[in-house]
């Protein structure tokens, strides 16, 4: 409401995205997908019509409470509260929070890793992953990864040994690190 208060013209579309990428973000997404809409309302009222994701998004674009940077843009105009990017609606402070954790992450990643002290560390290595010999183990080799970039992500879902492979490259990397 504090949109249309600024300017009674604003169409109800823009605000229900307003509100929309809002309660998005309280339900712990980074913004609103136009299609997933209906699924945030748990309780929706199925009486209740989306416009077309496509109808949806050229409405915002012509909105001035809407930016839409380009993907090469590091910030979004302070203007403007909700970013449009992609299929995502964004409110403003959360694109640029995730927008600048993509930056930190990618010049982490950029850092070059001094391998020398891995080479001592292929008789410790069985230890942890006595299955390591095998190509088909997947922690090892993430755990391998692991010591030669400054950033890896490892995903999975439950049960799948992203706890247990991060323990043992910490066993690792004490190693590497007493080596030194």
């Amino acid at each position: 409401q504090s949109l249309r208060r600024l300017d009674p013209a604003t169409p109800d579309v823009v605000l229900a995205a307003a509100a929309l990428a809002s309660l998005a973000v309280a339900k712990g997404h980074a913004g609103l997908k136009f299609d997933e809409a209906g699924a945030l309302l748990e309780a929706a009222d199925p009486a209740i019509t989306w416009p077309d994701p496509a109808q949806w998004r050229h409405l915002l674009q012509a909105s001035r409470w809407v930016s839409t940077p380009d993907a090469s843009a590091t910030a979004s105009p302070t203007d403007a509260p909700l970013v449009l990017e992609g299929d995502l609606l964004y409110l403003r402070r959360y694109r640029e929070y995730e927008r600048n954790l993509a930056l930190g992450l990618q010049r982490i990643a950029a850092h070059a890793v001094d391998t020398r002290g891995i080479d001592p560390l292929a008789p410790l290595f069985a230890c942890p992953f006595p299955d390591a010999q095998r190509d088909q183990d997947h922690q090892a080799r993430a755990a391998a990864l692991a010591l030669r970039h400054a950033l890896l992500l490892i995903t999975g879902g439950p049960g799948t040994g992203k706890t247990t492979t991060t323990a043992r490259l910490l066993v690792l990397l004490v190693a590497q690190a007493m080596s030194a």
